[in-house]
Protein backbone atom coordinates (compact mmCIF):
# COMPACT_ATOMS: atom_id res chain seq x y z
CA UNK A 1 0.00 0.00 0.00
CA UNK A 2 1.23 3.27 -0.74
CA UNK A 3 1.23 5.71 2.50
CA UNK A 4 -0.01 9.02 3.24
CA UNK A 5 3.54 11.31 2.27
CA UNK A 6 3.54 9.36 -1.07
CA UNK A 7 -0.67 10.39 -1.72
CA UNK A 8 0.43 13.56 -0.35
CA UNK A 9 2.83 14.10 -2.87
CA UNK A 10 0.92 13.07 -5.57
CA UNK A 11 -2.29 15.33 -4.74
CA UNK A 12 0.65 18.20 -4.56
CA UNK A 13 1.87 17.26 -8.06
CA UNK A 14 -1.90 17.08 -10.09
CA UNK A 15 -2.46 20.76 -11.22
CA UNK A 16 -4.99 22.96 -10.32
CA UNK A 17 -7.83 24.16 -12.46
CA UNK A 18 -7.15 25.72 -15.98
CA UNK A 19 -8.15 29.24 -16.38
CA UNK A 20 -9.28 29.26 -20.10
CA UNK A 21 -9.55 32.57 -20.60
CA UNK A 22 -5.59 33.32 -19.48
CA UNK A 23 -4.61 30.52 -22.07
CA UNK A 24 -6.67 32.28 -24.62
CA UNK A 25 -5.04 35.64 -23.82
CA UNK A 26 -1.55 33.58 -24.28
CA UNK A 27 -1.84 32.17 -27.05
CA UNK A 28 -3.64 35.36 -28.63
CA UNK A 29 -0.71 37.36 -27.33
CA UNK A 30 1.74 34.98 -28.69
CA UNK A 31 0.33 35.11 -32.54
CA UNK A 32 0.33 38.88 -32.13
CA UNK A 33 4.63 38.53 -31.44
CA UNK A 34 5.20 36.14 -34.05
CA UNK A 35 3.43 38.42 -36.59
CA UNK A 36 5.33 40.99 -35.08
CA UNK A 37 8.65 39.35 -35.30
CA UNK A 38 7.78 37.86 -38.89
CA UNK A 39 7.35 41.90 -40.05
CA UNK A 40 10.20 43.17 -38.74
CA UNK A 41 12.25 40.17 -40.30
CA UNK A 42 10.94 40.80 -43.79
CA UNK A 43 12.42 44.35 -43.52
CA UNK A 44 15.90 43.99 -42.78
CA UNK A 45 17.84 45.89 -45.26
CA UNK A 46 20.55 44.24 -46.91
CA UNK A 47 23.90 44.74 -45.34
CA UNK A 48 27.83 44.18 -45.49
CA UNK A 49 30.20 42.14 -43.43
CA UNK A 50 31.13 45.58 -42.16
CA UNK A 51 27.36 46.51 -41.20
CA UNK A 52 26.98 49.17 -44.16
CA UNK A 53 23.77 49.40 -46.02
CA UNK A 54 22.01 51.21 -48.96
CA UNK A 55 19.35 51.89 -45.65
CA UNK A 56 20.66 54.74 -43.25
CA UNK A 57 18.82 53.10 -40.26
CA UNK A 58 19.95 49.56 -41.07
CA UNK A 59 21.27 48.97 -37.72
CA UNK A 60 17.93 49.83 -35.62
CA UNK A 61 16.08 47.77 -37.71
CA UNK A 62 17.78 44.83 -36.77
CA UNK A 63 17.83 45.55 -33.61
CA UNK A 64 14.22 46.25 -33.76
CA UNK A 65 13.94 42.00 -35.10
CA UNK A 66 16.42 41.20 -32.02
CA UNK A 67 14.11 42.70 -29.69
CA UNK A 68 11.10 40.81 -31.12
CA UNK A 69 12.86 37.54 -31.12
CA UNK A 70 13.74 38.16 -28.13
CA UNK A 71 10.19 37.62 -26.55
CA UNK A 72 9.56 35.37 -28.92
CA UNK A 73 11.79 33.05 -27.17
CA UNK A 74 10.61 33.93 -23.89
CA UNK A 75 7.21 33.27 -24.82
CA UNK A 76 7.53 29.86 -26.70
CA UNK A 77 8.99 28.50 -23.36
CA UNK A 78 6.17 28.25 -21.92
CA UNK A 79 3.82 26.67 -24.37
CA UNK A 80 5.46 23.05 -23.02
CA UNK A 81 4.10 23.66 -19.86
CA UNK A 82 0.63 24.58 -21.90
CA UNK A 83 0.73 21.29 -23.92
CA UNK A 84 1.76 19.20 -20.90
CA UNK A 85 -1.78 20.79 -19.08
CA UNK A 86 -3.74 20.24 -22.01
CA UNK A 87 -2.73 16.81 -21.94
CA UNK A 88 -3.83 15.91 -18.39
CA UNK A 89 -6.97 17.39 -18.60
CA UNK A 90 -7.54 15.10 -22.00
CA UNK A 91 -6.86 12.46 -19.90
CA UNK A 92 -9.12 13.59 -16.59
CA UNK A 93 -11.92 13.84 -18.86
CA UNK A 94 -11.42 10.61 -20.47
CA UNK A 95 -10.92 8.93 -17.05
CA UNK A 96 -14.45 10.71 -16.10
CA UNK A 97 -15.66 8.75 -19.14
CA UNK A 98 -15.22 6.00 -18.40
CA UNK A 99 -16.49 6.47 -15.01
CA UNK A 100 -20.00 7.63 -16.56
CA UNK A 101 -20.09 5.23 -19.04
CA UNK A 102 -19.71 2.42 -16.26
CA UNK A 103 -22.45 3.19 -14.32
CA UNK A 104 -24.65 4.28 -16.82
CA UNK A 105 -24.63 0.85 -17.47
CA UNK A 106 -25.65 -0.45 -14.36
CA UNK A 107 -28.84 1.46 -14.32
CA UNK A 108 -32.48 0.19 -15.46
CA UNK A 109 -34.14 3.76 -15.32
CA UNK A 110 -34.34 5.86 -18.32
CA UNK A 111 -34.59 8.90 -16.32
CA UNK A 112 -31.28 7.91 -14.80
CA UNK A 113 -29.72 7.23 -18.22
CA UNK A 114 -31.12 10.40 -19.86
CA UNK A 115 -29.24 12.33 -17.01
CA UNK A 116 -25.82 10.41 -17.60
CA UNK A 117 -26.03 10.61 -21.23
CA UNK A 118 -25.91 14.42 -20.58
CA UNK A 119 -23.16 14.19 -18.15
CA UNK A 120 -21.42 12.64 -20.49
CA UNK A 121 -21.96 14.53 -24.01
CA UNK A 122 -20.92 17.44 -21.03
CA UNK A 123 -17.54 15.85 -20.21
CA UNK A 124 -17.03 15.03 -24.02
CA UNK A 125 -17.45 18.55 -25.00
CA UNK A 126 -14.92 20.04 -22.10
CA UNK A 127 -12.43 17.40 -23.48
CA UNK A 128 -13.23 18.97 -27.11
CA UNK A 129 -12.16 21.84 -25.93
CA UNK A 130 -8.24 20.55 -24.23
CA UNK A 131 -7.78 18.47 -27.60
CA UNK A 132 -8.55 21.99 -29.97
CA UNK A 133 -6.60 24.24 -27.66
CA UNK A 134 -3.36 21.59 -27.78
CA UNK A 135 -3.67 21.64 -31.29
CA UNK A 136 -3.61 25.16 -31.55
CA UNK A 137 -0.74 24.89 -28.92
CA UNK A 138 1.11 22.65 -31.33
CA UNK A 139 0.52 24.87 -34.22
CA UNK A 140 2.00 27.91 -32.75
CA UNK A 141 4.73 25.92 -31.72
CA UNK A 142 5.80 24.68 -34.93
CA UNK A 143 5.07 28.23 -36.67
CA UNK A 144 7.31 29.85 -33.67
CA UNK A 145 10.36 27.30 -34.08
CA UNK A 146 10.37 27.50 -37.98
CA UNK A 147 10.37 31.63 -37.54
CA UNK A 148 12.71 31.60 -35.36
CA UNK A 149 15.31 29.59 -37.42
CA UNK A 150 14.41 32.19 -39.99
CA UNK A 151 15.10 35.13 -37.69
CA UNK A 152 18.69 32.88 -36.74
CA UNK A 153 19.32 32.71 -40.04
CA UNK A 154 23.03 34.49 -40.53
CA UNK A 155 21.27 36.64 -43.56
CA UNK A 156 19.12 38.08 -41.07
CA UNK A 157 21.77 38.70 -38.52
CA UNK A 158 23.56 41.70 -37.96
CA UNK A 159 27.11 41.08 -38.64
CA UNK A 160 28.55 42.97 -35.77
CA UNK A 161 27.38 41.64 -32.81
CA UNK A 162 24.03 42.70 -30.83
CA UNK A 163 22.94 45.34 -33.21
CA UNK A 164 21.97 49.19 -31.55
CA UNK A 165 18.89 51.14 -31.42
CA UNK A 166 20.57 54.68 -32.02
CA UNK A 167 18.88 57.32 -29.84
CA UNK A 168 19.36 59.93 -32.64
CA UNK A 169 16.81 57.76 -35.15
CA UNK A 170 14.25 60.66 -35.40
CA UNK A 171 11.67 59.41 -38.70
CA UNK A 172 9.26 62.09 -38.36
CA UNK A 173 12.64 64.26 -38.20
CA UNK A 174 14.25 63.14 -41.04
CA UNK A 175 11.35 63.26 -43.12
CA UNK A 176 10.96 66.86 -42.43
CA UNK A 177 14.41 67.94 -43.30
CA UNK A 178 14.24 66.20 -47.05
CA UNK A 179 11.53 68.05 -47.52
CA UNK A 180 13.06 71.26 -46.03
CA UNK A 181 15.90 70.05 -48.23
CA UNK A 182 14.40 69.91 -51.42
CA UNK A 183 12.37 72.91 -51.51
CA UNK A 184 15.98 74.94 -50.72
CA UNK A 185 17.66 73.08 -53.32
CA UNK A 186 19.58 70.27 -51.56
CA UNK A 187 20.86 73.11 -48.98
CA UNK A 188 20.47 71.08 -45.51
CA UNK A 189 19.77 73.39 -42.81
CA UNK A 190 19.30 70.98 -40.43
CA UNK A 191 21.20 70.51 -36.86
CA UNK A 192 21.22 67.29 -35.92
CA UNK A 193 25.17 66.05 -36.38
CA UNK A 194 27.15 63.97 -38.84
CA UNK A 195 24.78 61.23 -38.61
CA UNK A 196 22.15 62.67 -38.83
CA UNK A 197 23.28 64.72 -42.18
CA UNK A 198 24.48 61.12 -43.13
CA UNK A 199 20.86 60.01 -42.74
CA UNK A 200 19.58 62.52 -44.30
CA UNK A 201 21.65 62.51 -47.75
CA UNK A 202 20.86 58.76 -48.02
CA UNK A 203 17.27 60.05 -47.62
CA UNK A 204 17.48 62.77 -50.26
CA UNK A 205 19.78 60.65 -52.44
CA UNK A 206 16.52 58.33 -52.83
CA UNK A 207 14.61 61.00 -55.10
CA UNK A 208 11.43 62.54 -55.18
CA UNK A 209 9.14 61.56 -52.08
CA UNK A 210 5.90 60.36 -53.00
Amino acid sequence: MESEETNHHKRERQPSNIDLNFLYEFIDHLKELLDDLNSKNNVLPKVDKMGRSDCPFAERLYADKEEALGKVVNELKKIKEFIERMDFEIKRCEKNLGLIRFDRDGLSLDEARKQYDAARERQKKEQNVFIYQKQRLNDLLTKGNKLLKTARDKRHTWPLGKPKKKDNFNPEAILDAVLESKSNGGRNRSPGGPVFNKELNSLVNLGPLG
